[in-house]
């Protein structure tokens, strides 16, 4: 059986506020466990967008949402 690559993207961008100076990368677990609190109350959109054929090397765009 041939496996492709189905491509996906979030439409979504998380703020987490903290003091001046902090370190981006300090702020990693908070980030993701915002982005996951938005995936399960339906707050942010998860699309497919392109297959990849890696055998071929190819990729085929999706036409949008369906």
């Amino acid at each position: 059986m041939k496996t492709l690559s189905y491509d996906f993207e979030m439409t979504s961008f998380v703020g987490i506020e903290a003091p001046e100076g902090t370190d981006p990368g300090t702020l990693y677990d908070k980030a993701v466990a915002e982005f996951r609190r938005r995936l399960e109350n339906s707050e942010a959109e998860v699309m497919h967008f392109q297959t990849y054929d890696p055998d071929t090397g190819e990729y085929e765009i999706a036409n949008g949402p369906k």
